[in-house]
């Protein structure tokens, strides 16, 4: 009788917790599955805007060039400051739930667009900076030639974006 009331008592408990157990928000459910898309695209970005950092950065002259014509010309240029009031959410975050995650990481992906969108944006606003850009570019893709290696497209589309 013991095992009966047992067994009965465990199906009903059974029964009753499939009922009860909360299911996730199809809504998180979908921002979980928009924040994996958006990562890889995120360090994309990242590791575009780190090249062409890079690209300039290593030729002391294109780089002096570059500072020249930013402080001659830096009141035409926006500057992005991180959650600058362009992208700055206005509420509290809760890092642990889904939709904020995503709302983060959007929020990121605009700034990061920005930001690259601006410096490749700058290199032909200037003749003397994009003609010293694009010796830089020929005398890198010749070197990477020779090395076997294909010249990242990241340069190139600043060279196509003059042609534009």
């Amino acid at each position: 009788m013991f095992a009966l009331f047992q067994n009965i008592s465990n199906d009903f408990k059974k029964y009753f917790s499939n009922l009860w157990v909360e299911k996730e928000d199809p809504l998180d459910t979908e921002a979980r599955i928009e924040c994996e898309r958006l990562r890889p695209e995120i360090e994309e970005l990242k590791r575009k805007t780190f090249l062409l950092d890079t690209f300039i950065n290593e030729r002391p002259e294109l780089k002096n060039k570059c500072l020249e014509y930013y402080h001659k010309y830096k009141h035409f240029f926006i500057k992005n400051q991180r959650g600058s009031p362009r992208t700055r959410l206005a509420i509290d975050l809760d890092l642990n739930n889904p939709v904020d995650q995503l709302n983060i990481l959007e929020v990121e992906k605009i700034d990061l667009e920005y930001e690259l969108d601006q410096r490749i944006d700058f290199i032909p606003s200037f003749k003397e900076v994009y003609a010293l850009f694009e010796k830089h570019v020929l005398e890198a893709e010749k070197a990477a030639k020779g090395a076997g290696n294909v010249f990242p497209l990241l340069l190139t589309q600043a060279l196509e974006n003059k042609e534009d």
